[in-house]
C-alpha cells in the first residue's frame, strides 16, 4: 500500500462532515518540478487557492502546562538501527487510517520541530494467529516527510485486523542530543470509521527497559494525549461550565442523552486556561482526583452500573481531553460525580468541578451532543458558563472536531503550508521574468519607435533626393533633347537664309517643320520617361539618324557590336544613352570644328561602352569632361572619361553596367 497524506483540498462541506481526503505525498524536489510545469495563471490561482483552504482548516495551538510525551525509545548509536512498536486492540476491527503524531520539541534556533520521528519505516496490519500481517504502508527518506510538527495521516484500504506494528530501519536524530538516535512518537491512532481502536490498547516494544520514566512509557503512545489544543477555524467559541462550591458538597453532573443507546467511550474536555503569563491556575484545574462515571436508564439511577472509575494519580493523568473506553452498555443518563473534587491550594475550603465540553460515544459517534444536563450544585458566577456549555459542541477555540478530522486538518495545513512557499518562490521567478521581458520589450519599443522616426526621416530625405534627382533629370533631358533640337532648327534657319531657289527653300522649310514637331514629341518622350508610361528600344537605328541630322555634313563611322544585349537593357538606361550621345554630337558640332567623327557602342551582357570621338581641336583643357556630359553620367550612374583621339580631336567615353 503507497503512503498516503491528508493533502488533497477540503471543500467547506467536506469539513463540515470531516471528510479526509489523501494523496500521495511527494518530495519537495518532486513538487518543485510540478510547479514549474505550470502557467502562471495556474500558480496564482493554486495560491489562493491554498490562502483560501488554510483559512478553513485547523490551527496549531501547542497545549500548555506539563504532561506525558508520549513514547521514547532507548538511545542508538546509529540510525540504520532497527526498532519495532506493536499495538494490540484485541479484537478485529475494519481499518481504514492510521495517523502518527510526533514528538515536538521547541529548540532554539528552528523553533517547533518534530524529535525523534522516523524517517524509514513501514507498518503492518494482522490478526491474532497471523504474526507477520501485511505491509500497508511505507515511508523513506525521499518522501520528504521531516521536518514537520503536523500529524502524518495514511490512508489506507479497509483492512481487518486485531494488532498494528511499526517497523523502523532508519532513525533520526536526537534534538537533545545528536549523537543519539531515538524513535519518539506522541500518539499512534488507528480508526475504524470514527472510531479510534487503539485507544488504551496493549504495546510492547522492542528492546524494552525494565522501567520506564511516566512520561515516556510505552503506553503513553495510546494514551489519546497529543500535544496540541484542539484550535478548529470554524464556531464561536464557548465558556467551560465550571463549580465553585464548598468541599462539602456532593459534586455531580449528569447528562440525559434521549433515549436508551449502546455507548463505549467517554471524553471529558478539560476547562480552558487563561492566557496570563505565567498562568494563574494549575494545569489540571478542576479536574477531581477520581470521577466515577455511571450509566442508567432510569433517572433516579436506582439501575446505575458503573462504566468506568477514572484516577489522577498524578498531573500526567491529565491532558486537554482525557479519553476513556469502556465495555459497552446501554444507557440513557451518564453521572459524573466527583469522589476526591479538586481544590485550590490557596483555599482548601473551597472545591472546583468542571469541563469544557463532555462526548460521550457510541461507536465513534458522540450521542450526548445537545444533550439535557444537570448538577448537583450551582455553576460558576458568569452567566457565560452555563451547563448547556457541556453539550454544545465547542471549546475555547470554537467547534471540536472529531480526532480523526481535526488530525487530518493539522495533516493538510502542514502540507499546504510547505507547498506554499514553493508556489510563492516559483511565481518570483516568473514575475522576475516577467520583468526582465517587459523592460526587454520597452527598450525594443523604444528602438522600433527610433527606428519609425529614421525610417521617415531617412524616406522624406530618399524623396527629397528624388525630387532632385527628377528635376536634375528633366534639366538634363530637355536641355539634351530639346538643345539639340533647337541647335538643328538654328542651322536649318541660316540655310534658309541663304537658300538660292524656291524649292531649295521650301525642302529647308519642310525640315525645320520637321524639327518642331520632333521637338513636341522629345518633350512629350520627356514626361513619359519620367513617369515610367513609355519604353525605349531603338538606340541602334537612333544613334545613326540622329547622327545624320545633327552632324549630316561630317564623315561619320559607326561601329556596334552586341546587338542582342543592348536590346534587352532598361528603357531608362536606353534612352539616357540616347541623349547622352546627342549632347556629345551638339557639342562636337558646336564646338569641335571636325571634318569627321566615330561612334562605337559594345556590350557584353554585363557592361555597355559609348565611345565618341572627332578629329576636332580638342578639349579646353586636356581630358576635362564637359559639364554638361557629366551630370549625364551622375544620372545613368556610369563612369566617363575624356582623353584626345588618334586623330587628334576629343574622344569621350561613357562605361555603364547592365
Amino acid at each position: 500500500m503507497k503512503l498516503a497524506l491528508a493533502g488533497a483540498v477540503f471543500a467547506v462541506a467536506a469539513i463540515a462532515v470531516g471528510i479526509l481526503w489523501g494523496r500521495q505525498t511527494l518530495g519537495l524536489g518532486e513538487l518543485s518540478a510540478t510547479l514549474a510545469e505550470q502557467t502562471t495563471a495556474d500558480l496564482e490561482r493554486r495560491q489562493s487557492q491554498i490562502d483560501k483552504d488554510v483559512a478553513q482548516l485547523a490551527a496549531f495551538t501547542m497545549r500548555n502546562g506539563v504532561g506525558r510525551i508520549g513514547y521514547r525509545s532507548p538511545a542508538y548509536s546509529a540510525a540504520d538501527q532497527s526498532h519495532w512498536l506493536e499495538i494490540n486492540w484485541g479484537e478485529q476491527r475494519m481499518v481504514d487510517q492510521i495517523i502518527l503524531v510526533p514528538v515536538i520539541w521547541r529548540e532554539s534556533e528552528l523553533g517547533l520541530v518534530a524529535d525523534g520521528f522516523p524517517v524509514a519505516w513501514q507498518i503492518r496490519l494482522g490478526t491474532a494467529g497471523d504474526e507477520d500481517g501485511r505491509i500497508v504502508a511505507t515511508a523513506t527518506e525521499a518522501d520528504g516527510l521531516l521536518p514537520r510538527i503536523a500529524p502524518v495521516v495514511l490512508d489506507i484500504d479497509p483492512t481487518q485486523a486485531s494488532w498494528l506494528r511499526l517497523e523502523v530501519s532508519g532513525l533520526s536524530q536526537s534534538v537533545w542530543n545528536p549523537a543519539w538516535y531515538r524513535l519518539k512518537l506522541s500518539e499512534v491512532l488507528v480508526f475504524d470509521q470514527g472510531e479510534n481502536v487503539a485507544l488504551r490498547a496493549q504495546v510492547k516494544v522492542a528492546d524494552p527497559l525494565e522501567s520506564y520514566p511516566i512520561t515516556t512509557a510505552p503506553e503513553n503512545v495510546v494514551d489519546g494525549f497529543v500535544p496540541y489544543e484542539m484550535d478548529a477555524a470554524t464556531g464561536r467559541r464557548s465558556l467551560a461550565f465550571i463549580g465553585d462550591v464548598v468541599t462539602d458538597q456532593d459534586l455531580a453532573i449528569t447528562l440525559d442523552l434521549g433515549k436508551s443507546q449502546p455507548i463505549d467511550s467517554i471524553h471529558l474536555h478539560r476547562v480552558d486556561m487563561n492566557d496570563s503569563i505565567p498562568q494563574a491556575v494549575r494545569f489540571d484545574f478542576a479536574i477531581p482526583r477520581v470521577i466515577e462515571i455511571e450509566g442508567a436508564n432510569q433517572a433516579d439511577f436506582s439501575d446505575a452500573v458503573t462504566l468506568d472509575r477514572f484516577e489522577k494519580t498524578s498531573i500526567f493523568e491529565v491532558g486537554p481531553v482525557i479519553k476513556r473506553r469502556f465495555q459497552q452498555a446501554d444507557c440513557r443518563y451518564v453521572r459524573l460525580t466527583a469522589v476526591d473534587p479538586f481544590s485550590r491550594p490557596e483555599s482548601q475550603m473551597v472545591a472546583n468541578f468542571g469541563f469544557s465540553e463532555v462526548e460521550i460515544f457510541s461507536v465513534g459517534k458522540n450521542v450526548s451532543l445537545g444533550s439535557a444536563a444537570t448538577a448537583s450544585f450551582e455553576g460558576h458566577h458568569n452567566p457565560d458558563r452555563s451547563l448547556a456549555s457541556l453539550t454544545d459542541g465547542r471549546n475555547f477555540y470554537g467547534d471540536i472536531l472529531s480526532d480523526r478530522e481535526w488530525l487530518g486538518q493539522l495533516a493538510l495545513r502542514h502540507d499546504l503550508e510547505a507547498e506554499r512557499p514553493l508556489v510563492v518562490a516559483e511565481l518570483g521567478v516568473r514575475y522576475a521574468r516577467q520583468k526582465i521581458a517587459l523592460t526587454r520589450l520597452r527598450w525594443l519599443a523604444v528602438v522600433l519607435g527610433g527606428v519609425v522616426i529614421i525610417t521617415i526621416l531617412v524616406e522624406r530625405i530618399v524623396r527629397l533626393r528624388q525630387m532632385a534627382e527628377v528635376k536634375e533629370r528633366l534639366a538634363a533631358d530637355l536641355h539634351d533633347e530639346l538643345g539639340a533640337n533647337l541647335h538643328t532648327i538654328g542651322l536649318l534657319t541660316d540655310l534658309a537664309e541663304d537658300a538660292r531657289s524656291t524649292e531649295e527653300l521650301s525642302e529647308l522649310h519642310t525640315r525645320i517643320r520637321s524639327e518642331t514637331e520632333r521637338s513636341g514629341r522629345a518633350v512629350r518622350r520627356c514626361t513619359d520617361m519620367l513617369e515610367a508610361q513609355a519604353g525605349y528600344a531603338e538606340l541602334r537605328t537612333d544613334i545613326p539618324r540622329v547622327a545624320r541630322r545633327i552632324l549630316g555634313e561630317l564623315e561619320h563611322d559607326y561601329t556596334i557590336t552586341g546587338g542582342e544585349y543592348i536590346d534587352r537593357i532598361d528603357s531608362r538606361v536606353g534612352y539616357d544613352l540616347f541623349l547622352f550621345y546627342k549632347e556629345c554630337l551638339v557639342n562636337i558640332s558646336r564646338h569641335s570644328q571636325a571634318t569627321s567623327f566615330e561612334t562605337t557602342v559594345a556590350c557584353d551582357g554585363r557592361h555597355l561602352c559609348l565611345t565618341v570621338c572627332d578629329n576636332g581641336k580638342g578639349l579646353p583643357s586636356a581630358n576635362r569632361v564637359p559639364t554638361s556630359l557629366k551630370r549625364r553620367a551622375k544620372i545613368l550612374k556610369a563612369k566617363i572619361c575624356a582623353q584626345t583621339s588618334e586623330a587628334g580631336g576629343a574622344c569621350i567615353s561613357l562605361t555603364k553596367a547592365v
